[in-house]
């Protein structure tokens, strides 16, 4: 990752995971010793569904188990 005040190159000096399961580094630039912290948050993942050949639509995994339950009635 690049520097936020210099665009130099950055070292992760730290990390933790909290209860939330959000991850946080604690970085410093190598060129202007620059220090702040990044947050990563995992996120959900969805099911991509074509309908049809351009039309692509993201839904949660558990729409798309009830449109299938849907289809078999």
């Amino acid at each position: 990752m690049k520097c936020v005040a210099c665009n130099g190159r950055t070292v992760v000096s730290s990390t933790y995971q909290n209860a939330d399961g959000i991850t946080k580094r604690r970085r410093e630039c190598a060129e202007c010793n620059y220090r702040f912290t990044t947050r990563e948050k995992p996120e959900k993942a969805g099911v991509e569904l074509a309908q049809g050949w351009r039309n692509r639509d993201r839904i949660e995994q558990s729409e798309r188990i009830r449109k299938r339950d849907r289809s078999e009635d």
